[in-house]
């Protein structure tokens, strides 16, 4: 067990604490064995190992995803699972929904799935769960199966589409209203003006609260290998109707053409971007996650869906970001924190994986060791800045970065030689050497170097008098030094 389950899901503003590298490496070979006995048609056993990734990364839709295929393979994808169910009574399940004990519902509603992976009461109290918790992905994927369950019942067309549009994923929630619409004659005008308000909100890119649909980025990647999308990467506007005909066109001539004996890798690639241009991540993590069973594990199509997956959460970051701009309240703040870190730690998974596929590729350690040491893993990260310093137009920034690393581990000596190398390395009022100039001389200041801490002050402040706090830790390291 890698961490008590109770801790990993909570419902209040700080949410669970990340894994630690140790931690997710012990998933992962959890995930990996339980990927083994899936394929040798050992399903109880790999749901033992699904269900462990889970319940400790509850987050995580790679092993959710798992979870749920390995259950409905056992079960032949029958939908009703197990001829006899192995769960006692609901009783005590209701009274834990009902107190909102989130923990022991994930729990309790895992062992349901183990012999109902369609157990639509087991999968919507694990969905309401999961919104509690802001996992927002794996949330609609646990509707997805409730929906398979019975496409025709009312409240999970409700559900699904009320999580849909809290997403931005209007195309799916108006179909959800329109099936509600047909299915349940007493609430049509409720149904149509759900429709109605999601259609406006679709053509003018504002979710129905008021709060800006974040763009898609300007273009795609060139290579799916070296994609990543800075953290100020301009986004474009959103697209206008004239172009959002244009786009829904293309999506139904390459929907057509992989349907088809005449499809390629291209046009799953072709098909992806489409759908990212109109927001619909999860429509292109379902096509792509399907074209990489068929094509037997195609290294390009894996990591078209990891980029998908990534432009999902950031999508989520943005309208977070946006809503908390515009509400400023300490709930909201908390939201956006909870998503960058999700966030952060999806890109982890995903560049430690590449850093294993191509371990002579020092640009993808680079991104590596950025995500780790926002995660604070300095150890690790300053190990991938060191390998990133090869590349020259990297080594700068990778030993500015190394210094902070080396100093969070107290390894002074040597963050305070990357500090001096990287103001050499920059010029002039480069905002790097500007922040070279800044720990340099904080670090000299606390190691009672103050010849080193008046020199790199006294030259930042002469550039930038308002830098930070620089201006008042100079006059205090002059006091000092004037009464030694």
């Amino acid at each position: 067990m890698v961490q008590n389950p109770s801790s990993a899901a909570t419902s209040d503003s700080q949410g669970p604490k990340p894994l630690s590298p140790a931690a997710r490496n012990r998933l992962h070979q959890c995930y990996q064995r339980g990927t083994e006995m899936a394929k040798k048609g050992e399903f109880d056993y790999a749901h033992s190992m699904f269900s462990e990734c889970v319940l400790n990364d509850l987050s995580n839709l790679e092993y959710v995803e798992a979870m749920l295929g390995n259950l409905q393979k056992k079960y032949g994808n029958n939908k009703k699972g197990a001829k006899i169910k192995g769960f006692g009574g609901r009783g005590k399940f209701k009274k834990t929904i009902a107190a909102k004990n989130w923990a022991e519902v994930f729990r309790q509603g895992f062992e349901l799935l183990k012999s109902n992976p369609w157990d639509v009461q087991a999968l919507r109290a694990i969905a309401e769960g999961c919104k509690a918790n802001h996992y927002n992905e794996v949330e609609l994927r646990y509707l997805k199966n409730a929906l398979d369950a019975n496409p025709k019942d009312i409240d999970v067309n409700i559900h699904c589409a009320e999580s849909l549009t809290r997403m931005g994923q209007f195309d799916q929630a108006i179909a959800c209203w329109h099936r509600v619409e047909t299915l349940d004659k007493k609430n049509i005008h409720d149904a149509k003006a759900h429709i109605g308000k999601l259609t406006i909100a679709k053509q003018t890119g504002r979710m129905p609260d008021g709060t800006p649909i974040p763009s898609p980025t300007a273009k795609a990647e060139s290579s799916p290998r070296t994609a990543d999308t800075p953290d100020d990467e301009p986004e474009t506007a959103v697209a206008t109707s004239g172009r959002a005909v244009q786009t829904e066109s293309e999506i139904e001539r390459l929907e057509a053409l992989i349907e088809s004996d005449d499809a390629d890798i291209d046009s799953f690639e072709s098909l992806a971007h489409a759908y990212w241009s109109e927001h619909r991540y999860r429509d292109a993590l379902h096509m792509l996650k399907t074209a990489l069973e068929s094509a037997g594990g195609s290294i390009r199509l894996r990591e078209l869906y990891e980029d998908a997956h990534i432009k999902m959460v950031k999508s989520q970051v943005q309208i977070a970001e946006q809503r908390a701009a515009r509400e400023k309240t300490d709930e909201a703040a908390a939201m956006v924190k909870r998503f960058r870190t999700e966030l952060n730690r999806q890109e982890i998974q995903v560049y430690s994986a590449r850093c294993e596929r191509y371990p002579d590729d020092d640009r993808i350690k680079y991104k590596l060791a950025v995500r780790l040491k926002r995660d604070c893993n300095y150890r690790e990260a300053a190990k991938y800045f060191e390998a990133a310093c090869s590349v020259s137009e990297l080594a700068n920034q990778a030993t500015l970065e190394m210094g902070e690393c080396c100093q969070q581990l107290r390894q002074y000596g040597n963050a305070m030689k990357c500090y001096q190398s990287a103001i050499t390395a920059f010029s002039g009022d480069q905002p790097e050497r500007l922040l070279a100039l800044y720990r340099g001389g904080v670090l000299a200041a606390a190691l009672k170097k103050y010849e080193n801490a008046l020199k790199y002050l006294g030259e930042l402040v002469e550039i930038d008098p308002k830098y930070r706090d620089a201006a008042a830790r100079l006059d205090k390291v002059r006091e000092i030094s004037d009464s030694a």
